[in-house]
């Protein structure tokens, strides 16, 4: 028995997911990023995902913030997930421990520098660790520069956060919202509003469903 398969990229789903069931239900232009391990996004306009000329649309983890950056797996350089993302400032925090710089993420780690990750990181920080505050600073300036773009050019009524990072919360989250008013247009970013997934880990399951839902739809529109 024949039966119709559809796929959707993890980060579309959960913006149709957010989009139907969640917190931007009623909104017709807005952009979902997870921040994990790398960063992705979904593009919602007029109601609809945007998945461009060959469904390669939402790679905003590939936006450019440092054009002479490190290296990217996807072949370019200084992209915005690499500076931004959840492995990113854990990689930094590795990297300044192994210089010698002084902090107490080691000693919460247990001693064991492949445990460190961001939530471990803010809760450094919120313990008034230099070196942890000044990596959530950094991520967050870095996260601020990718949504001041996004917000240039989509100008978008709400952007959504989910995945992993987000969960610092304030913390990484209001001097990221901050410095993105820095980056962009006023009259765009007046407007824009910001809020956390409001589904959780079950954005992108219920996105997807509606995703086959859409597309079993539209083939029986077409007969």
């Amino acid at each position: 028995m024949k039966k119709k398969v559809f796929l959707i990229n993890d980060a579309n789903a959960a913006a149709l997911g957010e989009m139907e069931y969640g917190v931007a239900k009623g909104c017709r232009n807005f952009i979902y990023i997870t921040i994990s391990t790398g960063i992705g996004g979904g593009i919602i306009i007029d109601g609809e995902l945007y998945t461009g000329a060959t469904g390669m649309a939402g790679e905003v983890g590939h936006i450019v913030v440092e054009p002479d950056g490190m290296p990217c797996n996807c072949g370019g350089v200084g992209c915005w997930e690499l500076y931004a993302s959840g492995s990113a400032i854990a990689r930094r925090a590795r990297e300044k421990i192994q210089q010698g710089r002084k902090t107490r993420l080691l000693k919460i780690a247990g001693g064991d520098l492949d445990k460190i990750d961001a939530l471990l990181i803010k809760k450094a920080a919120e313990q008034g660790d230099a070196l942890a505050r000044k990596l959530v600073a950094e991520t967050a300036r870095y996260l601020g520069i990718g949504l001041g773009s996004l917000i240039n050019i989509f100008n978008p009524e709400l952007i959504v956060f989910g995945g992993g990072l987000s969960k610092m919360g304030d913390a990484l989250l209001e001097p990221a919202i901050r410095e993105a008013g820095r980056r962009s247009y006023h009259d765009a970013y007046k407007v824009v509003k910001f809020a956390l997934a409001e589904l959780g880990d079950n954005s992108g399951v219920l996105g997807a469903a509606v995703y086959a839902r859409n597309e079993l739809k539209k083939l029986k529109k077409a007969g």
